[in-house]
């Protein structure tokens, strides 16, 4: 699970750290050698302060770009270029050549910013492969540890298999979605009173409502709440969130 932590933005240690222990990054470096690029990765190598927060910033941001180019090669036909993971990290590489507004100084040159963005997607597909196996994983273990014959389940001894980064997004993922699917049912119901539904009383509504509301946040909220982001703001639900999942709230853990 290093890498997702990783991509979540919970290990210590810098980006640039990660890259230059590297093997594959060092040989890709080379390609600089004797180049007008050479200064830049010498810089890179000694970032500080601010400069060295830049960059690790710009690094989420480019992991972030890759999830979301990710998901749309996933969900693109076969048959069409977008499919292809490489072809979405070329078209991130390209997209931030053009626009370097973003791009710390240090990496504007194309050359050194074409090799991190590349090094990039490696991390973020071997945390995707690393995920996958997990699950797997996970699954295998569960069903071999499932009743034959009717034997009763011993869920005390399930529980405590569950790391509390497990639990946290077992009830971000279900109760999260139980309270955003109850409330909006409930707001149908209301829509339906505004419109003659005299069957429906709006008063015990609005303090369901109101009850749903106060067992859930969001992730405006959550980045906040260092205790929160801890405990109960899964790797996982991180990873996934882009501010519209309904998180549980800490008082109801």
């Amino acid at each position: 699970m290093a890498r997702l932590q990783l991509l979540a933005g919970e290990l210590k240690g810098s980006f640039v750290t990660r890259l230059f222990q590297d093997e594959l990054f060092q040989e890709m470096v080379k390609l600089t050698m004797f180049t007008p690029n050479e200064h830049s990765i010498e810089r890179l190598s000694r970032l500080t302060g601010d400069d060295l927060g830049a960059f690790d910033t710009f690094c989420q941001r480019i992991l972030s770009d890759l999830l979301g180019r990710f998901e749309e090669a996933v969900a693109a036909s076969r048959r069409c270029k977008e499919s292809s993971f490489p072809w979405q990290v070329m078209q991130c590489v390209v997209r931030h050549t053009r626009n370097t507004d973003d791009v710390p100084d240090v990496i504007r040159n194309g050359l050194c910013l074409c090799i991190v963005i590349v090094h990039l997607s490696r991390i973020f597909s071997d945390a995707v492969r690393e995920a996958i196996s997990f699950v797997v994983e996970e699954r295998a273990c569960l069903n071999r540890t499932l009743p034959n014959d009717g034997d009763a389940v011993d869920e005390a001894e399930q529980h405590r298999r569950l790391t509390p980064d497990d639990e946290a997004s077992e009830v971000n993922s279900f109760f999260g979605w139980a309270i955003r699917d109850l409330r909006r049912k409930l707001s149908g119901q209301r829509f339906e009173l505004k419109h003659g539904d005299d069957d429906v009383d709006v008063d015990d509504l609005n303090k369901i409502v109101e009850s749903l509301d106060s067992m859930r946040m969001f992730h405006d909220a959550a980045v906040l709440d260092d205790e929160y982001m801890e405990k109960y703001y899964s790797v996982k639900h991180k990873l996934i969130n882009h501010g519209w999942l309904s998180l549980v709230s800490k008082k109801m853990f």
